[in-house]
């Protein structure tokens, strides 16, 4: 923005003032104040996004003989009630490590008893014998035999993953359903206790099938793309100025659903004087980063607690006197504290200031959520992470 035109005070030219050009520098510009409201929370409320945990869907066990599944239905049994209790405490656990050490999941916190606006939902199936033929599962797949084990009992094991619509491009919601996994437990037959063998089998199943739900569903609901433009605008008598900026950036919210942010903007403008002893105009282009922070508040929105403005450069063409050079400035924009933008794919906001001489500030910020298919190889055995493709615009 045409920063070298405003000036740090007024300033007389033959004795005409053009004190309407003071403060229409980018550095009062409504970029910075505007992109406020978009991305951010009080510190004081910071809370991250919620993970539901169910406890595993049963479907009831079946003979060798059964080629059709029942109904799912609730546990049967102590033994089956307890195994359903630890898998769903300890898929939490495996869930939050997961969501921790996946870019684009970790403001999420899973639990058993929280809203959803990222699900899991576990399912189970007993064999108690594997025949020689086989036996089909809920999901339709068959179940054989295992070589030189022909007492063997069995297990299919699945897990649903469902993510809000208004985390994803259009609302529309993902849900991601690996393949199921079947887990052989051929000691079934002579075990003495409430599924205590086996259930360390489950959960490694339930969590591998976890990491490829996340992986694959394409959504990244801690990192939410947004942008603001807008328009400063200056009128006095004998002279008018017009500035235009742009920005954007990809947010990533943390444990907490807190998050800072710095990142470019571009701006331009034109403006002219026109007195009794002066005629001119000129143009010009600036660039900066604009710092931001804030917070989820815990409901629906970003709330904007603090953010600043740096204006490091540009370039005007002017024939107007004093107006050749664009200035360095670094401002904080306190009209942003407090500014929220609703959480989901799609929003947007608007917000406008009348500053000293008059300027007019006006700013539209938009939200949104693209998926991204890079794939993201998690490997949890040693807790590293390595991920391709990340797009930081």
């Amino acid at each position: 923005m045409a920063q070298g035109r405003p000036l740090r005070r007024s300033r007389s030219m033959r004795g005409d003032r053009v004190r309407f050009l003071t403060g229409i520098s980018l550095a009062r510009s409504t970029v910075a104040s505007g992109l406020a409201v978009l991305l951010a929370t009080n510190v004081a409320v910071a809370a991250g996004l919620s993970g539901l945990v169910s406890a595993p869907t049963f479907f009831p066990a079946v003979e060798a003989l059964d080629l059709v599944s029942p109904l799912p239905g609730p546990p049967q049994g102590e033994g089956y009630q307890a195994l359903a209790n630890y898998l769903q405490i300890e898929l939490v656990n495996e869930a939050n490590r997961l969501f921790r050490a996946t870019p684009g999941w970790q403001c999420i916190t899973a639990g058993t008893s929280s809203k959803a606006d990222v699900q899991v939902s576990p399912m189970l199936q007993q064999f108690l014998e594997v025949g020689e033929n086989g036996v089909v599962a809920y999901d339709g797949e068959r179940i054989e035999q295992p070589a030189n084990t022909p007492n063997a009992a069995a297990w299919r094991v699945g897990l649903e993953l469902n993510v809000a619509g208004r985390f994803t491009r259009g609302g529309a919601g993902v849900s991601s359903r690996p393949a199921a996994r079947t887990v052989y437990d051929p000691g079934f037959l002579g075990a003495i206790g409430p599924l205590i063998d086996i259930r360390e089998a489950l959960l490694s199943a339930l969590s591998e099938e976890l990491q490829e739900a996340v992986r694959g569903s394409g959504a990244m609901p801690c990192n939410p793309k947004i942008r603001v433009r807008g328009k400063v605008t200056g009128r006095a008598a004998g002279g008018r100025s017009d500035d235009q900026f742009d920005g954007q950036t990809r947010l990533t919210l943390d444990e907490n659903g807190s998050f800072q942010a710095s990142f470019p903007f571009s701006a331009s403008a034109t403006w002219t004087i026109s007195t009794r002893t002066l005629s001119c105009s000129g143009e010009g282009t600036s660039e900066g980063t604009l710092d931001l922070a804030g917070s989820y508040d815990g409901v629906d929105a970003l709330r904007v607690s603090r953010m600043g403005f740096q204006q490091t450069g540009g370039r005007n063409v002017t024939n107007c006197p004093g107006l050749e050079t664009v200035q360095v400035v670094s401002q904080d924009m306190a009209e942003a504290a407090g500014l929220r933008l609703v959480l989901a794919d799609g929003t947007d906001a608007s917000a406008s200031a009348t500053l000293a001489e008059g300027v007019v500030r006006e700013m539209r910020f938009e939200l949104s959520y693209e998926a991204d298919q890079s794939a993201a190889i998690i490997d949890l055995s040693d807790n590293s992470l390595a991920a391709a493709g990340s797009d930081e615009s």
